[in-house]
């Protein structure tokens, strides 16, 4: 592990261990307790079963966006179920780059191809969350303090307008940075780097002529929908009658949360996403503390299982890929 890694480690498993202590000083033991006792555990066999369809959903995504052939989907979903139970595993979001050597190993495809066909399919993720914030702004902008969501809404569009901006510009001028890259005097003194850009822009062409553009959108939009429905089946689970618009509220505070450092499997970052955005509806910390904790049991287990074993049937381990992923990836 490089200093920097290590120091990043550091630092959020104190931040996760100073958000637990803030939690749990302050909580109702009782009325936490309490939350447990109405549980309807066949609702959070559903959520269980709607992550697995996300999953697969994103897994088809990414597929639609490297261009391989059908018969090799099985290669995307065991590299993408191995990079979610990496990020489960590992701080700092390191599933990332498990994945990205995964489908590399399993699919042999060159390591700048693997990244960009990753990088596109993250940027999709990052406009989709931008969409859904602003959503949650127009939603609860009564309640939030008018300058705030004036800042809040300015910086939402700028990341967004970046993402959108950047996929746009490097999709329509692929053919000229290509030759740039391959012809630049510069770039040759970095002849490895060189040949990975390369390589990531033959990706990036190979999503420019897909044939399923709209698909890879409504893809994107069924994977954050059905996010937002095993959450809100976990609040089913719960006994809460609350609208579809409370679990949109959970996962955007939850995935904006999961950006800072942590520690593995974001702990503290779930319980205090849920309790802000579970006060929008009123509800007490005890039970939103209840929420977060099952919303995570039931998401690890259920990633973990299925991850692990995808990891023993293709043979993986994933803590020498992770070892790998410290050095640099051969194209």
């Amino acid at each position: 592990m490089t200093r920097k890694k290590y120091w990043m480690v550091l630092s959020g498993s104190l931040l996760s261990l100073l958000l637990l202590v803030l939690v749990f000083s302050r909580l109702d033991w009782s009325a936490f307790q309490a939350s447990f006792t109405k549980l309807h555990f066949p609702l959070l066999g559903v959520s269980a079963m709607l992550i697995l369809l996300s999953v697969a959903v994103r897994s088809l995504r990414w597929h639609l966006i490297t261009g391989l052939k059908f018969k090799q989907f099985k290669y995307v979903w065991q590299a993408t179920n191995i990079g979610y139970l990496g990020n489960m595993i590992y701080p700092v979001r390191a599933g990332e780059v498990l994945r990205i050597i995964t489908l590399q190993h399993l699919t042999r495809l060159r390591f700048g191809n693997v990244l960009s066909s990753s990088v596109i399919d993250r940027i999709l993720d990052v406009i989709m969350l931008g969409f859904s914030s602003l959503l949650v702004l127009w939603l609860h902008r009564g309640n939030l303090d008018p300058m705030l969501v004036e800042k809040m809404e300015y910086s939402i569009l700028g990341v967004s307008s970046i993402a959108i901006s950047s996929l746009l510009l490097t999709v329509i001028y692929v053919e000229s940075l290509h030759v740039w890259i391959e012809q630049s005097e510069f770039w040759k003194g970095f002849p490895r780097l060189q040949e990975w850009l390369i390589h990531g822009l033959d990706g990036v062409r190979v999503f420019r002529s897909s044939p399923h553009p709209l698909l890879i959108v409504m893809l994107s939009v069924f994977a954050f929908t059905i996010d937002f429905l095993w959450m809100w089946q976990v609040m089913f689970a719960f006994g809460w009658d609350l609208p579809l618009e409370t679990a949109i509220t959970v996962g955007v505070f939850i995935t904006i949360g999961a950006a800072l450092p942590s520690a593995p499997g974001y702990l503290g970052v779930y319980q205090v996403a849920c309790i802000f955005a579970l006060q929008l509806y009123n509800q007490p910390q005890a039970p939103a503390v209840a929420y977060s904790i099952m919303l995570q049991l039931v998401y690890f287990l259920t990633i973990g299982l299925q991850g692990a074993i995808v990891m023993l049937a293709c043979g993986f381990n994933i803590f020498k890929i992770a070892h790998r992923s410290d050095t640099t990836p051969s194209p």
